[in-house]
């Protein structure tokens, strides 16, 4: 029998200390974005010195 390891310890949970997830998902969906719009329009790539 296999128990999910926050059913044992739920204060582990995701972002279970965060009061609003919303300003992180915004951080990384913008970074993102970003990415593959540098990605798409033959922007800079890590590799490019």
């Amino acid at each position: 029998m296999e128990t999910d390891m926050y059913e044992m310890y739920p204060e582990w949970g995701p972002a279970n200390h965060a009061d609003e997830p919303a300003p992180y998902l915004e951080a990384w969906t913008a970074a993102l974005q970003e990415s593959l719009d540098l990605r798409d329009n033959g922007g800079e790539r890590p590799d490019d010195n």
